[in-house]
């Protein structure tokens, strides 16, 4: 802390979760790092940083925005990065953000082998709605679950992901 090393929130989980709407741990965290000017890094997939209680500590922070989506067809979104938002609402948060001067990137996670094409049109996307950064993060799977992962991934976007990944 001493150093000021940035502090990155969400990654594993969503600080902007519906959760906490209601407990806001997220907010008492923002405005203590705000309060230190502390360099922050977000990344979100939510919107509760829209709200103004959220809103107004944002712009008063040192902080670095980062919206993630999976690499795949819209078609498949819903069932593949279940409980997230339609592209184009992600594109809007992009253009809000970077419209209010926040330097706002897009985490592409995860490109699905095969659907390289995909992510590639959601960089030119974000790109055009005022992303600074795109980054690509490719599947990574956990050896816990795996054969189970890989045959709901696979039931989803159609193809056999395990012979995909092995072959690309």
């Amino acid at each position: 802390l001493q150093r000021r090393v940035p502090i990155q929130l969400g990654g594993l989980q969503d600080p902007f979760s519906p959760i906490d709407e209601q407990r806001g741990v997220t907010l008492r965290l923002l405005k203590t790092l705000r309060d230190f000017k502390y360099p922050t890094l977000i990344s979100t997939k939510g919107s509760l940083f829209l709200d103004d209680d959220y809103w107004k500590v944002l712009a008063d922070m040192n902080v670095y925005i980062r919206l993630s989506a999976a690499g795949v067809p819209e078609s498949r979104r819903s069932r593949v990065d279940v409980g997230s938002d339609r592209f184009e609402k992600t594109c809007e948060k992009i253009r809000v953000l970077s419209s209010a001067g926040f330097p706002v990137s897009l985490r592409i996670q995860p490109v699905f082998p095969g659907f390289e094409d995909s992510a590639l049109r959601m960089a030119k996307r974000a790109a055009e709605a005022g992303a600074k950064h795109v980054s690509f993060e490719f599947l990574k799977l956990g050896t816990e679950g795996l054969e189970q992962q890989c045959k709901s991934i696979s039931n989803v976007l159609n193809c056999d992901i395990w012979e995909e990944m092995q072959h690309r």
